[in-house]
């Protein structure tokens, strides 16, 4: 299926995305995408220039996502405090979580 230009929004407000990926144990990535449900995403909400937040697991499990959205690069850098804490605490319980920070280049809806 062809994409028109036209239908692409090309660089929305400079919105900036962090991804906090975790791999680990069935088990344990379940923990952590239910640490960030029920802690960080009403942490989140309360920032300012948050927008949403999503968490995405793989089939199997092993891997899961969490990318929050932000309105611009100095909103996402206002929030780092919040997500290190998760971060610590996925860690602890012997998760492995990567994070990356990333510009929102184009957002077809």
């Amino acid at each position: 299926m062809a994409v028109e230009r036209d239908d692409l929004v090309q660089n929305p407000s400079s919105a900036w995305v962090r991804v906090t990926s975790f791999e680990g144990a069935p088990g344990m990535v379940d923990q952590a995408m239910q640490l960030a449900a029920e802690q960080l995403v009403p942490l989140l909400r309360s920032s300012e220039g948050w927008q949403r937040t999503l968490g995405l697991r793989s089939h199997d499990g092993r891997q899961g996502l969490v990318l929050s959205f932000w309105e611009d690069h100095a909103a996402l850098l206002g929030s780092e405090a919040t997500t290190t804490v998760v971060r610590q605490r996925a860690a602890s319980a012997g998760l492995d979580a990567d994070v990356e920070r990333l510009e929102l280049v184009f957002d077809e809806q």
